[in-house]
């Protein structure tokens, strides 16, 4: 990714009684995120909160159409609660983008730890994706990896949501994706995930993770809804992080 600028919103959870309150705040963000002028919108799944096939289709189409009115072009990825009613054909079809993309070409990664086999909130990125990073990440070049579930490990005692179900933290399967990304470390950019509805930073043997937190904070008493990240790449990486109540934190990574 060279010289781009991404901003980047994860865990809306929409629901239908909460759906109103909920786009107001994605309007006031937008104007937020635009004023830094990205180059593209990645949501980073969780958009519904699985509230049933009907009411998340319809407010995951409701979603994507306030996307489309954007200046700018979007992406989404899927997160564990997009696939609680609704198939991944279906999440597809309505978003308007396939669930993951890695190409050799490309300099951003999407990975899909959606994983609609597995219970609860538990991630994992499968085979077939695997295979596929395999064989482009020799060809990686300044790429920046999205996913919603964190593919490295840190503590979450202290998580709102996490710290009594840290199996449910995380993309099961981590050490399968990061012994494809470690050794290409030195072109990756950054990984960037959600999920965890907190703002980290972590290196990890070399390669930055950043974790978004929330859109949604309605229901965690520790903030305030309408957080969003703003990643910049070139000569150096940026991220900074915009929380719902004001907060900024900066991450200048050197070469």
């Amino acid at each position: 990714m060279t010289g781009d600028t991404v901003a980047v919103v994860s865990d809306l959870h929409l629901a239908p009684e909460s759906a109103g309150p909920l786009f107001d705040a994605f309007e006031a963000a937008t104007e937020r995120f635009l004023a830094h002028d990205p180059d593209e919108l990645v949501i980073l799944g969780d958009v519904v909160a699985g509230a049933g096939p009907d009411a998340d289709r319809r407010l995951l189409a409701r979603f994507v159409d306030r996307l489309d009115d954007l200046p700018v072009p979007y992406r989404v990825v899927p997160g564990n609660h997009d696939v609680d009613h609704l198939d991944l054909e279906t999440f597809e079809e309505l978003v308007g983008n396939d669930r993951w993309r890695i190409g050799s070409d490309d300099d951003r990664v999407f990975l899909d730890s959606s994983a609609p086999r597995l219970s609860g909130s538990r991630g994992e990125v499968d085979a077939v994706q695997l295979d596929a990073l395999a064989d482009a990440a020799a060809r990686l070049r300044d790429a920046v990896v999205f996913v919603h579930h964190p593919v490295h490990y840190r503590p979450v005692g202290d998580n709102y949501w996490f710290g009594e179900h840290p199996e449910e933290a995380f993309c099961g399967n981590k050490r399968d994706v990061r012994a494809l990304l470690d050794p290409a470390s030195d072109r990756i950019d950054a990984v960037v995930n959600g999920h965890l509805h907190a703002w980290h930073y972590d290196d990890v043997d070399g390669l930055p993770h950043f974790t978004v937190d929330s859109f949604n904070k309605r229901r965690n008493p520790r903030g305030e809804t309408g957080a969003f990240a703003v990643l910049r790449t070139g000569e150096t990486t940026v991220c900074e992080h915009h929380a719902g109540d004001g907060t900024e934190h900066r991450v200048r990574l050197s070469d």
